[in-house]
């Protein structure tokens, strides 16, 4: 029997079959029972999964395919140029690889330490006591982890369940289910046996771990401890590993993939290069920087640049990101689920009508409303707040001119409450709010037009149809009735409250907020779909969303999600848009499938209630005034919320996704490029085409010409649609757009080694000198860095677009001037003392002509391949 049906049947037994059940009592278990019962299933704690230690935590962050790779080329590099090498040693290339490990491996430290907070959270929360009843007429006071299954407990005002239960007797008492199921309002708990289908947070004799008692007092049976208990459930669902998010399975695709490509193309080009030039140690030192050159060295510092430079930006529109990782995430989203309470609504019940029995506005309602809740001393839910923060506006009187006589507080049986008030001529009036129809069986009369009549069926009947008209577009509903003729010298009882004057009645709602269908509109142009996952009741929520735009036709219930099959809820999570008394378990597997389905998903929630459906989500969003579960389950959390804020963060997570993917994309593509090119020359040159170290400082320009690109301009248009990255699409993208430089560059190559420097030497490579053969090295070399330079610079200019680059679509000030920079510095490099060392000599005046020719060509190329790829495949950073 699983939980559920467990809570179920005790909630549906009698109070001696469920005690004797529980091998229980009214006075509880004895001491040995319950020690035996300890030994047996445990104490009422949660137990929480074991964490990584510090140091295990610190291995595993470097533990990635992406720093695997680039560890093991410092390594090889360190070997090759500084251990083998018997001159010009050099730890440059290893020192550059190994920080970007560094790096890399610092982020993932910081991304495990923080995943962890939520449980230590929950364990610090859950510490309380409990009143326990141990074979004993009088209960004693022991810490809560001592608690078992067959206690009798006690439960007064102020305490929180300690664990899951099954009232046995109450009095007025009232528990807020605020932590399973999000929302505030004061809920009745008694011992009758409840034998209707009801959801389970929904049966009256029930209540769970981490509830509130508000009022009143009662006696319950333990039926689940610990891990065992809702809440308990809960913690162990959180405590699993969040599913990758589809960039991260794009991040490890990308390295296995490169790692593939490493292994046919490094031993390839050792090969070829050792065949031909002899120089076995110099071919393979060109082949590990042709591995170096393929893989995006500079990835996490662009990854931790890009995340930096947006939640920065977002801070300043009340945004704080926990996870830096979540702002790309964010920007994915497609749907976004969540609940209504404080998100569509102000989050706080509104008097929204006082009126007559003949639906027309009353003052007088509202002000006899307000001295009931002013003056009454029981608890003072939010509809008593609500009718005091309305009507203390509204009433004409002065309260010093009233004065209180006694009060008939409220309770669960009558389900009204009453106060006595003398005014300042000394009349007494009894007035009385509650439900309406406890407050319809009271009265004799109704007051209309000044006039006191006697109240009849059809009166009754028309306020029973519009009170129900009212219920069901989600009006909370209170009538207020009063009396004049009580005696001074009289005690207030119950038999007071008969033959009483119905005033009229009063509605609630927790208004919609004014930015919520603005903010819902703007989600949905930029093809965002808004779902709400509430605990509410249906018709409050169906009221509430149609109201912001949100369509109601059908709202699905968690009673519904019980009975239907996968497929099923596949298909209903996919048509509606509105769900209603849904338990926490409820939300998470609605969040489930909707992933399951393509989906990127957003949730925002902030009640424990919530935890698990965040867990579930690729990306969480909670607030600030959130319990502490939900902030520490949190990717993103809201200084205010409200969708129009998450708007905002949700564009700049497109901003910074869409660059990301752009480097990722161009520099594998433009590196591929190259090492392709280097394919083809080690096939039929007799020298290798570039030296390592040139190789490494081509590389090192680049990346750092594209730290600029978090901050590019991204094109309005691209905004609009979410954009969820495959990392299979690089694959396509590098064998399309990498061999599209390659034809340049074998092009260069011939005419470099075939006619150009053969005309300047007058005589072909084999026929020269051993000294003319290192000058014609040493210009070809040359000549391909700065062709390779300035093809990689323009290429991030061309393709960080799909329109055309400077005309449709401006690269943003940082982009432009660092490729021209890049362009420069690298340029100048042949003219400088640093040449020599690098082994570049000042190339001829005639290769520019063919540089020139080269560039314009190849933008011509490029951007006709671009259109005609984005034609293929739809867009070019999918």
């Amino acid at each position: 029997m699983d939980n559920q049906e467990k809570y179920r049947h005790a909630s549906m037994m009698e109070k001696h079959e469920l005690l004797k059940t529980y091998n229980s009592s009214d006075s509880g278990i004895s001491m040995e029972q319950a020690q035996a019962s300890i030994q047996s299933i445990g104490r009422n704690v949660i137990m929480k999964k074991k964490t990584r230690s510090i140091r295990r935590q610190i291995a595993h962050s470097f533990i990635t395919p992406f720093t695997l790779l680039l560890l093991s080329l410092s390594v090889l590099s360190f070997i090759a140029d500084y251990l083998l090498s018997t001159e010009n040693k050099n730890l440059g290339s290893s020192l550059i690889i190994l920080g970007m490990v560094l790096l890399s491996g610092v982020i993932n430290f910081i991304e495990s330490y923080q995943s962890n907070k939520a449980l230590e959270s929950l364990g610090k929360f859950m510490k309380t006591n409990a009143r326990v009843y141990r074979n004993s007429a009088s209960s004693q006071i022991i810490d809560s982890s001592e608690l078992t299954v067959g206690d009798v407990i006690e439960l007064s005002s102020g305490d929180l369940v300690p664990a899951d239960i099954r009232i046995l007797e109450s009095r007025d008492l009232f528990l807020s289910t605020a932590i399973l199921t999000g929302e505030s309002n004061a809920v009745e708990r008694n011992g009758k046996v409840d034998t209707d289908d009801h959801a389970l947070f929904d049966r009256m004799n029930l209540a769970f771990w981490g509830e509130t008692i508000l009022s009143g007092e009662g006696k319950a049976l333990v039926i689940s401890i610990g891990n065992d208990t809702i809440l308990g459930a809960m913690e162990e669902s959180i405590s699993h590993k969040r599913p990758q998010t589809s960039f991260e399975k794009g991040i490890s695709y990308v390295s296995k993939l490169l790692i593939r490509f490493m292994i046919v193309m490094v031993p390839g080009v050792f090969l070829l290069s050792g065949l031909h030039s002899g120089n076995w140690l110099e071919a393979f030192l060109f082949a590990l920087s042709v591995a170096v050159g393929l893989t995006p060295a500079m990835l996490p510092t662009v990854l931790a640049t890009g995340l930096s430079k947006g939640a920065t930006k977002l801070s300043k529109q009340k945004v704080i990101v926990k996870e830096l990782s979540a702002i790309q995430s964010l920007g994915s989203i497609d749907t976004l689920c969540t609940d209504k309470t404080g998100t569509l609504t102000e989050d706080r019940i509104t008097v929204m009508q006082s009126l007559d029995i003949k639906h027309q506005e009353s003052d007088e309602v509202v002000e006899k409303a307000f001295l009931n809740s002013y003056y009454h001393t029981g608890l003072v839910n939010q509809m008593d707040q609500a009718i005091i923060d309305y009507g203390i506006h509204l009433a004409k009187s002065d309260l010093q001119s009233y004065q209180k006589v006694d009060e008939i507080p409220f309770d669960f049986e009558r389900r009204r409450m009453s106060v006595a008030v003398r005014d300042s001529l000394g009349n007494l009036e009894l007035i009385t709010k509650g439900a309406i129809e406890e407050i319809l069986g009271i009265c004799t009369q109704v007051k209309l037009n000044n006039e006191t009549i006697p109240i009849d069926d059809s009166i009754r009947d028309d306020i029973r149809k519009y009170v129900k008209n009212l219920g069901e577009s989600g009006l909370r509903v209170l009538g207020v009735a009063y009396k004049s003729d009580i005696l001074a010298s009289e005690k207030l009882s119950l038999n007071n409250e008969q033959d009483m004057v119905l005033l009229g009645i009063l509605t609630f709602l927790d208004p919609p907020k004014a930015s919520a269908q603005k903010a819902i509109q703007a989600l949905a142009k930029y093809h965002v779909k808004t779902k709400i996952l509430t605990g509410d009741d249906a018709s409050v929520t169906r009221a509430v969303c149609a109201k912001v735009g949100i369509n109601v036709e059908t709202i699905i219930t968690g009673k519904d999600i019980d009975t239907m099959t996968e497929a099923q809820l596949k298909d209903s999570i996919t048509k509606y848009d509105v769900f209603a008394k849904l338990t926490p378990q409820q939300k998470a597997l609605v969040i489930k499938n909707l992933k399951e389905l393509g989906h990127a998903v957003g949730y925002m929630g902030d009640g424990v209630n919530d935890a698990l459906a965040m867990r579930e989500s690729d990306v969480a969003i909670s607030v600030d005034t959130a319990v502490d579960i939900a902030k520490d389950s949190a990717d993103i959390i809201l200084l205010d919320k409200d969708l129009d804020v998450l708007q905002q963060g949700i564009l700049e997570g497109r901003k910074i996704f869409t660059n990301i993917v752009k480097y990722l994309k161009m520099t594998i593509s433009a590196n591929f490029g190259n090492m392709f090119s280097v394919l083809i020359a080690s096939m039929f040159l007799p020298f290798i085409p570039m030296l390592p170290v040139q190789l490494l400082v081509l590389n090192l320009i680049y990346d750092i010409s594209c730290l600029t690109l978090p901050w590019d301009n991204v094109d309005e248009d691209y905004l609009l649609e979410p954009h969820h990255w495959d990392g299979k699409s690089i694959k396509t993208y590098m064998l399309w757009l990498g061999p599209t430089s390659s034809i340049f560059d074998i092009f260069t190559f011939m005419m470099l080694f075939l006619w150009i420097l053969p005309q300047y030497f007058q005589g072909s490579y084999t026929t020269l000198t051993s000294s003319q053969q290192i000058l014609f090295q040493g210009l070809f070399h040359t000549a391909w860095f700065l062709q390779s330079l300035w093809s990689q610079s323009l290429i991030i200019n061309l393709i960080r677009t799909e329109k055309i680059p400077f005309i449709e679509s401006k690269p943003s000030h940082g982009v432009l001037i660092s490729t021209l920079l890049g362009i420069l510095i690298g340029s100048m490099i042949p003219y400088t003392l640093f040449a020599s060392y690098l082994g570049m000599v000042e190339p001829l005046t005639s290769f520019f002509i063919l540089l020139g020719f080269n560039m314009i060509s190849y933008s011509l190329t490029v951007s006709f391949v671009k259109r005609w790829y984005v034609k293929r495949y739809g867009s070019l950073y999918n």
